[in-house]
């Protein structure tokens, strides 16, 4: 038998998909009130059904509902049960589904962060096998210009001594020009 809450809300054209979601836990806003499952996950795993599959489910729900409210008295009220039980075992298929879907969501996540990390790993490795390559090769090139840079002063410092030695020997052969000089002109 129905309540004037039930009729009224079947006059009205509430539809079904809403009573359903109030009796799943889950409210307009899309949060859940249900304690199994945290609102936070579903936010960050949020799932929109395509538009085949929601009006098939609607559907359903209505034929349902529509069996189950239907005023054939109070003989009914084994096949309003039955009913009802199909609309319950529905939604808990439904339920079922979208867990699955969240599992498979979560799973995939893991992977994608799974892989995320080894091409990460990958890339520091590389990176930090070119930058040691780089760094020996720089050790490298600053020992050979250091031992360049040593050459090169031993170089100067020899240059500057032969400088010094014909400088001395100049001033020593000019003082002897200037005394061959004064002899002759004597």
């Amino acid at each position: 038998m129905q309540t004037n809450t039930q009729r009224d809300s079947a006059r009205r054209g509430m539809s079904l998909s809403s009573r359903s979601q109030s009796a799943n836990g889950i409210s307009e806003s899309g949060g859940t009130s249900s304690p199994l499952i945290p609102s936070r996950s579903l936010q960050s795993l949020r799932v929109t059904p395509s538009p085949t599959q929601l009006s098939s489910f609607n559907d359903k729900m209505e034929r349902t509902f529509n069996t189950a409210m239907s005023p054939n008295g109070a003989a009914n009220l084994k096949a309003r049960l039955s009913s009802l039980e199909e609309i319950v075992n529905v939604q808990n298929e439904e339920l079922s589904e979208q867990r699955n879907m969240i599992e498979r969501l979560s799973g995939e996540k893991k992977d994608d962060g799974e892989a995320f990390e080894r091409q990460f790993a990958a890339f520091r490795a590389q990176f930090a096998g070119e930058l040691h390559k780089m760094d020996e090769e720089l050790k490298r090139h600053i020992s050979h210009q250091k031992i360049e840079n040593s050459r090169l002063q031993a170089q100067i410092t020899q240059l500057k001594g032969e400088k010094t030695a014909m400088q001395s020997q100049m001033s020593v052969m000019q003082r002897r020009i200037d005394e061959l000089e004064s002899a002759v002109g004597q």
